[in-house]
């Protein structure tokens, strides 16, 4: 008795195995050989998404405002903060950040808020690397420490005005002394005067001649069997 006879292919599609059938004459049944049930490996990739048209670029970190509160009037009337941006920060200088004569900023702008209205003005026509801004007693003026030159400069700003006026050490009574660089701003209980700190350009000159000595080299020499490291003396002349 002739039996009919079909043959079994598998066939290897996309990674999945296929069982095919076909009719095939003759009474001897076939098999498939090794190599053509051999799978080729299949490369997974991973998804990555397309990039939206909304997302943030670069330039769009690099302008995001950071709003700072520099102080409060006494009666809470008006409100001085500084605003700046990421991109403001490049090309500052960090390698002198331990140098006790360096001082850093990035240029903000210095706005006054009036907390009642949100009514904003500006402190200066530009940005401008702003230390400290404090109020006086009455709220009247705003005491200022901003970088003119590389050094600190004091000056007040009149709320009512809009006048700067810079304060300068007098020459005849503080013949070589400058604005020191780790200085705070106060003022006196009667609005009258702004107290801050002052150091001498012998000191000055003495520590940036011992920075530029560990920094520079050719070869420094830290000995453990001191108080403190080098570098920590140094840093104590900024107390």
């Amino acid at each position: 008795m002739i039996r009919s006879v079909r043959t079994f292919w598998l066939v290897p599609v996309a990674g999945l195995v296929l069982v095919a059938a076909a009719p095939a004459p003759g009474l001897v049944a076939q098999f498939p050989t090794r190599s053509q049930t051999t799978t080729q490996p299949t490369t997974v990739r991973p998804f990555v998404p397309a990039p939206r048209a909304d997302s943030l670029g670069i330039r769009d970190l690099l302008d995001i405002n950071t709003v700072a509160v520099s102080d409060l009037s006494a009666d809470g009337r008006w409100l001085a903060i500084t605003v700046g941006l990421r991109r403001d920060n490049l090309g500052v200088d960090g390698s002198r950040d331990n140098d006790p004569t360096y001082v850093r900023g990035a240029p903000v702008r210095l706005l006054v808020v009036d907390t009642r209205s949100l009514a904003q003005r500006t402190v200066f026509n530009g940005k401008k690397p702003v230390r400290a801004a404090v109020w006086s007693p009455d709220g009247a003026k705003l005491a200022l420490l901003t970088i003119e030159a590389e050094a600190l400069q004091v000056s007040t700003w009149d709320r009512a005005t809009g006048a700067i006026t810079v304060m300068k050490l007098p020459a005849a009574q503080y013949a070589g002394q400058y604005v020191a660089e780790n200085t705070e701003l106060r003022w006196t209980d009667d609005g009258k005067s702004v107290v801050f700190a002052a150091r001498t350009e012998a000191w000055k000159a003495r520590a940036k001649g011992r920075f530029a000595e560990l920094t520079k080299g050719p070869v420094t020499v830290l000995d453990g069997t001191d108080d403190f490291l080098e570098w920590d003396g140094m840093n104590r002349m900024n107390a």
